[in-house]
């Protein structure tokens, strides 16, 4: 499945990008 490629490093992405604008913001 590509999809499964394409979204395991989106999702690995998503998890760090979400932490580092939370601390951005503050």
């Amino acid at each position: 499945m590509a999809a499964g490629r394409v979204l395991f490093p989106l999702l690995l992405l998503f998890f760090f990008a979400l932490p580092s604008s939370s601390t951005n913001s503050e």
